[in-house]
């Protein structure tokens, strides 16, 4: 055959598989999705009108003001540290006899905690309500001062009361409060430092002010229960990814970007020495990070820290100061990181005797890139629409989870508390007066955020789904025309991306609503499983972990199986029904042949997403050792918040940017099969380097397979010879 007759049979060849003539297909998933997306914005502006994430990063007062708002009652900008200023509440908050919860203390909004009185001839301190400027020209001191007044007195007024106001204080009923306890602030709160201050409750007591009973339990004790109630500790850390927003931008986007573009490079030109590579990588990188968890969570010693990196260094990276939560939290996930470590090794030790087989289809892979280029700078654009959505995902997450009413709490014993009304002037009894106040949110509000974390699982899917669709598309006409780059059609990724936004979202709309709703299964079930946890029963536990097992297999069928359909919708153009049985039916057709290929590979890439993870933490640790994340404003409750959601967005950037190779590897194996059930068993298309590695994949089989049979019959024959020996001896 001329070169005239090769040039113009290698294109019909391409139109016949890369089918050009197409319909739009599952159309109602595409309109479902239009309309389930109109939903997410009715969401959004629900969110952005009843929200307000200040909430998740200061508290309340004792009139249901948000500390460091200028929109209270009254105006309290500047005012961010919550104060609980009854001492016996605080106290008592701590001793399960009594009735009182520190959510109900007394609390009120200062610029700074109040230091407490020193010196054996110092007076008490005090810390009084909010002064009321009075419409009707009370004559009254306290209807005269302003609240700047107020703060410039270093928030007391003590001396202008009268004799009743201050029997009042002395009841501990208000206006004014002593300070007994010493304090600090640690998020946004003044937390005590140690108990009661004798020196000062002796002061206190000669004044005739009101008994406080002492009991065992440390004051730290009750304010540290309440820090580490689920609801306070998921609020801060929700607050810690606010405040530590520059380490997000560049762990969770400019790193993985650029890991990935230069994993790209180097597997385009390096195969092999990159899967060794990232081999190696992979598995210090999480023995760094693991490393950083343990002493974030103050598990290792001081001695065996500074033995490593130094007393100076030590005293960085030592532990954080923060409630038990936190660091319980941290210790938790250390020894979940632990044990994937140890995964982790044992599956790359296996990995090594066999890398031949992952570096041969990596090299298939990249030849592809090569004679397409565009393939390499084409996960930026699914990359951006990720970055985007989940930065608009981020911000209507922040006023949905604070959004709801603020409403007084129903305690126990309000009606008969008792305390001084600096409107009214008098003292007052009811639960107006006591109570603290929460947050509620309405069943309206629940829905939303399930709606709202559903639309993430549905949306990022398409996006992923869409990418896939184009590369697959890309890649099989590299496939078809037998590697010959002069063949393959020009802007092959344009045409795909075309052919796929023409035709096929309604298909990408229906294989990523199904990996979305098991998503939302998933995540169902796991805030089911912690809530029946609560109950400590060995059967409830067996079957949590039971269903969690079976949904984490759904979860890989289902993502494998779209995976492959969407490969078949780009070369044929099917729905995606018909398409993922069409792949399903070729893979089990062909298990034998491929299985072990395809299974390296993909497991090649996945090394390579958790190293561009793992980089990205423990980049992520060494930036918030920065002074600014650890003191003022910016300071983190702990850095584990941010750290999971680098290591979470890295990865799923790496999964993006990692899917051109992925895909890839697929299309070409899925178009292998296509190629041998075409051509009877005897692939016509496929490169040179993919049958070599597919040949050496078989013979490997065999060879185990005949090994196996002969220890099968030498078995068999050893079992044999005791029965025959004393045959043989009576013979003779």
């Amino acid at each position: 055959m001329d070169h005239h007759h090769v040039a113009h049979y290698i294109p019909t060849v391409l139109v016949d598989r890369i089918e050009t003539h197409r319909r739009c297909r599952d159309v109602p998933f595409l309109v479902l999705f239009v309309v389930f997306w109109c939903g997410m914005l009715v969401a959004a502006g629900i969110a952005f009108r009843e929200g307000n994430p200040r909430r998740l990063v200061y508290g309340l007062d004792y009139k249901g003001n948000l500390c460091g708002s200028s929109h209270g009652d009254p105006n309290l900008q500047g005012y961010n540290i919550r104060y609980w200023m009854n001492p016996k509440q605080v106290i008592e908050s701590g001793d399960i006899t009594f009735s009182v919860s520190l959510r109900d203390a007394r609390a009120i909004c200062l610029r700074a905690c109040p230091p407490i009185a020193e010196g054996i001839n110092s007076s008490l301190s005090w810390v009084c309500d909010y002064p009321e400027i009075n419409a009707g020209n009370s004559t009254s001191p306290l209807h005269q001062l302003t609240i700047k007044d107020w703060a410039d007195r270093n928030y007391s007024y003590f001396e202008l009361l009268d004799a009743t106001q201050r029997l009042s204080s002395l009841r501990l009923e208000g206006p004014c409060y002593p300070v007994l306890i010493e304090t600090t602030s640690l998020f946004w709160s003044c937390q005590p430092e140690a108990n009661i201050s004798f020196p000062m409750y002796e002061l206190w007591r000669q004044i005739n002010g009101s008994a406080v009973t002492f009991h065992s339990i440390s004051i730290w004790d009750s304010v540290n229960r309440y820090l580490s109630d689920p609801s306070a500790v998921l609020q801060r850390y929700v607050a810690d990814l606010g405040k530590a927003w520059p380490v997000l931008v560049v762990c969770s986007a400019i790193a993985p970007l650029v890991l990935c573009s230069v994993w790209l490079v180097f597997v385009r030109f390096f195969a092999r020495f990159t899967v060794w590579l990232t081999i190696i990588l992979v598995n210090a990188l999480a023995i760094l990070v693991m490393l950083l968890f343990y002493v974030k969570a103050g598990s290792l010693k001081k001695s065996s820290v500074e033995a490593v990196v130094g007393a100076e260094a030590a005293a960085t990276v030592l532990g954080i100061d923060g409630a038990a939560a936190e660091r319980e939290h941290l210790k938790v996930t250390a020894i979940l990181y632990t044990l994937v470590l140890a995964v982790l090794l044992l599956f790359s030790a296996v990995m090594l005797r066999r890398i031949h087989f992952a570096s041969g289809i990596l090299k298939v892979a990249s030849k592809a890139m090569a004679a397409i280029p565009t393939l390499l700078v084409f996960p930026i654009l699914p990359f951006a629409a990720s970055v985007l959505f989940g930065i608009f995902w981020v911000y209507v997450a922040s006023y949905l989870f604070s959004a709801g009413d603020v409403t007084r709490r129903d305690c126990l014993g309000a009606e008969q508390c008792r305390s001084y009304s600096v409107a009214l002037l008098r003292t007052v009894t009811g639960p107006e007066n006591c109570c603290g106040y929460d947050i509620k949110y309405n069943t309206r509000l629940k829905w939303a955020m399930v709606y709202h974390i559903f639309g993430c699982f549905w949306t990022l899917q398409f996006i992923l789904a869409c990418s896939m669709t184009t590369i697959a598309g890309a890649v099989a006409s590299f496939y078809w025309t037998k590697s010959d780059k002069a063949a393959i059609p020009f802007h092959p990724v344009t045409n795909a991306a075309t052919r796929t936004i023409r035709y096929s979202l309604g298909s990408m709309a229906l294989g990523s609503l199904v990996i979305g709703i098991v998503g939302l299964i998933r995540w169902l079930c796991e805030y089911l499983r912690r809530k029946l946890l609560a109950d400590d029963t060995s059967v409830i536990r067996y079957v949590c972990c039971c269903t969690e097992y079976c949904l984490v297999c759904l979860d890989y069928v289902v993502k494998f199986v779209n995976r492959n359909a969407y490969i078949i919708i780009a070369i044929k153009g099917y729905g995606f029904c018909q398409a993922a049985a069409r792949a399903s039916m070729l893979i089990v057709d062909n298990i034998l042949r491929v299985a072990a290929v395809s299974v390296l590979g993909d497991f090649a890439l996945f090394l390579a997403k958790l190293m561009v993870s793992f980089a990205c933490a423990f980049l992520a640790f060494l930036m918030l050792e920065d002074l600014r994340y650890k003191s003022g404003e910016n300071r983190v409750s702990s850095p584990l918040a941010p750290v999971l959601f680098c290591m979470g967005v890295s990865f799923i950037v790496a999964y993006i940017f990692f899917t051109v190779v992925e895909v890839a590897m697929d299309t070409i194996i899925l178009s292998f099969c296509e190629d041998c059930e075409e051509n009877n068993n005897v692939p016509i298309f496929a490169p040179r380097v993919l049958m070599e590695t597919i040949k050496m994949a078989q013979d490997e089989h065999e060879h185990r397979a005949r090994r196996r049979e002969r220890r099968r019959r030498r078995t068999e024959a050893e079992h044999r010879i005791p029965h025959v020996a004393p045959i043989v001896h009576g013979i003779h």
